[in-house]
């Protein structure tokens, strides 16, 4: 007698399938992973892409403190909204010229990114 039982056919079939949807699974996440690494990546852009904007702008003429005007960037075919926030830290910013500036960027109404940073004049 050659060739296999119904019942080692059934084994060997059930482990095929357990492997592959152990594969399918790890694909998808990591599928996910790509696209939050690439929305992080394209975030940090239109941070840079506001940030350097605003870079020849004289610091004491931007806000001395409070939320400015939101700016929206499209990146690879999606818009991502850059919120300012100017001089959340007083400290920083009194009497110097210099501006502390917080961009928070937004993707879908989530917050993807946020970077801070001091403008000061120079000389």
């Amino acid at each position: 007698m050659r060739g296999f039982t119904l019942l080692e056919t059934l084994v060997a079939l059930s482990i095929f399938l357990i492997i592959m949807v152990s594969i399918s699974q790890s694909t998808a996440n990591q599928a996910t992973m790509t696209r939050f690494s690439q929305i992080k990546a394209a975030s940090a852009m239109a941070a840079q892409h506001f940030l350097d904007e605003i870079r020849a702008v004289d610091p004491s003429t931007l806000p001395a403190n409070g939320v400015g005007d939101e700016e929206v960037y499209e990146i690879d075919g999606a818009q991502y909204t850059v919120i300012p926030t100017y001089c959340e830290e007083p400290s920083w910013c009194a009497g110097t010229g210099a501006r502390h500036i917080k961009a928070t960027v937004y993707h879908n109404d989530e917050q993807a990114f946020e970077t801070e940073t001091i403008f000061t004049q120079l000389r």
